[in-house]
């Protein structure tokens, strides 16, 4: 796999063979595409689960300071077992 990228990958969640760093970045978005795209995942989930994932982050964004930074494992040792 070869993973071109703009900055150097420091998440290491996906990990690619061949990495090439010299890609520049640019603008590409246009007006209010940004602010409508980081919006859009707030709407396409269901907020009122009774049980679940969705349903621990919901609450937990209810219950917790504002301030609160919190993570959710993404699940991909799952997906790569389910895909062997």
């Amino acid at each position: 796999m070869i993973d071109i990228i703009a900055v150097q990958n420091h998440h290491y969640m996906h990990q690619a063979t061949q990495k090439n760093t010299a890609a520049t970045p640019r603008n590409v978005w246009a007006d209010g595409q940004i602010k409508q795209t980081k919006s859009a995942p707030a709407t396409a989930f269901s907020k009122d689960d009774a049980w679940g994932p969705a349903a621990v982050a919901d609450n937990c964004r209810d219950e917790l300071p504002s301030d609160t930074l919190a993570t959710v494992d993404s699940g991909t040792r799952r997906i790569l077992l389910s895909e062997m």
